[in-house]
């Protein structure tokens, strides 16, 4: 979980401004040329009302050096949910890690996390529809397929690409 209320205020106050942050380090919109360690595929398992969702985040760079991305739910068979925003910050962490922060805007949700000193996992946190789960996330090969695991309805928090958020036991 993130610990530090200088990341959550910097990272947080980026996404809600649409502003890069200041003083911490450099934001996503570094040059092409720059190495970004949060580029790739990360999996983790959120665990809500008894069941649990694999969350995965495609993070990738564009032509023109921006960050863009995906979240997936296989769980759930919600693919290439498209995230709206992603910001990282250099040393911003609790231990100057680097940082990470992404906004979902179809299904109204943001994820801050902190990576790991080894570069292979993020420890952090989900927030949606007022709630705030911890989410860690492994780095994963970036050929890796994803199959839903489950089909059918699955109780707890739901993601809903359909814009309208977090709904609890509904369908996709």
């Amino acid at each position: 979980m993130i610990r530090s209320a200088a990341l959550a205020c910097c990272l947080g106050a980026g996404l809600a401004t649409g502003l890069p942050c200041g003083g911490a380090g450099q934001a996503s919109a570094a040059p092409a040329e720059v190495a970004n360690p949060f580029l790739g595929t990360w999996r983790g398992t959120l665990d809500h009302e008894g069941g649990s969702y694999a969350l995965v985040f495609r993070i990738a760079r564009s032509a023109s050096g921006e960050l863009t991305g995906s979240l997936d739910s296989p769980d759930q068979g919600a693919l290439d949910i498209p995230l709206s925003d992603i910001r990282t910050v250099a040393g911003a962490g609790p231990a100057g890690e680097d940082s990470i922060a992404v906004w979902s805007r179809p299904v109204q949700g943001r994820y801050l996390g902190v990576l790991s000193e080894d570069g292979r996992s993020i420890a952090g946190t989900w927030r949606q529809s007022g709630l705030a789960l911890p989410l860690d996330l492994r780095r994963e090969p970036d050929r890796a397929v994803l199959r839903p695991r489950r089909t059918g309805r699955l109780p707890g928090l739901r993601i809903d690409p359909g814009g309208r958020g977090a709904r609890r036991g509904h369908r996709l």
